[in-house]
C-alpha cells in the first residue's frame, strides 16, 4: 500500500513508534495521539471553530505527515489526475497561488 507523501523514512519512524497499531481503534486516535487534532472546539453564533493542535506526543514523528503532506501540495501543478483536480480549488480558496497558470499579467514567472 502506498500514501502520497508517505515515504520510508515516515513509514519506518511510524512503524518503529506504533508497531502494527492494534493499540489504536482507527486513524483519529492515532492523530490524536501524535498531536494533529484539535485541542478544543469553539462555537459562537452558530459558527464553530477548532482550536489549534494539541501538540502531544513526539514533535518529530507529527512534523514527518505534515511534511509530506506539503510536498504532495507543492507538486500539484497542472496536473488532471484525480486527486490534483480535487485540492487544487481548495488550495486557491485558501490564498494559495495556481502555480500552473503563470502570472496573469503575462510578465514573467508566477
Amino acid at each position: 500500500m502506498q500514501l502520497r507523501g508517505i515515504g520510508p523514512t515516515t513509514a519506518s519512524a511510524l512503524l518503529a513508534s506504533i508497531g502494527a497499531g492494534h493499540d489504536f481503534r482507527n486513524g483519529r486516535q492515532v492523530a490524536a495521539w501524535l498531536g494533529l487534532t484539535p485541542g478544543r472546539q469553539y462555537s459562537s453564533e452558530g459558527k464553530e471553530r477548532l482550536g489549534s493542535l494539541t501538540k502531544v506526543g513526539d514533535a518529530y514523528l507529527r512534523s514527518l505527515p505534515v511534511l509530506g503532506a506539503r510536498a504532495v501540495i507543492a507538486n500539484v501543478g497542472d496536473r488532471q489526475d484525480r486527486f490534483s483536480r480535487w485540492v487544487r480549488p481548495r488550495l486557491l480558496a485558501h490564498g494559495h497561488r495556481d502555480r500552473g497558470q503563470g502570472r496573469q499579467d503575462g510578465l514573467g514567472s508566477p
